[in-house]
């Protein structure tokens, strides 16, 4: 599973990510699609990644003990911590 959580995207790539995702508030995207998709997904975001865009990509890996990754790819008003092997978000 791959949720997406955004502060702003452009039309055209909320449009393009909805071809594999739901998108059940604005800019929050929730898909369980295949990793190669997933992969293709992420390069696709990749120009779009800017401070403005505040994206936080969660990814289910299925190797560790929460089973997902989180990774977040500009400034925003939370960072990752570690803490026992699992990630939490936290204000900062």
């Amino acid at each position: 599973m791959v949720v997406i959580v955004a502060n702003n995207l452009p039309d055209k790539v909320r449009g393009a990510l909805r071809c594999w995702f739901l998108e059940p508030k604005p800019n929050v995207f929730v898909s369980s699609v295949s990793k190669k998709i997933e992969e293709r997904v992420l390069e696709f975001l990749t120009p779009y990644m800017t401070e403005a865009s505040g994206l936080i990509i969660m990814r289910s890996n299925g190797t560790d003990l929460q089973g997902f990754d989180i990774r977040m790819h500009s400034a925003t008003t939370r960072s990752i911590k570690q803490l026992s092997g699992n990630q939490l978000l936290r204000l900062k």
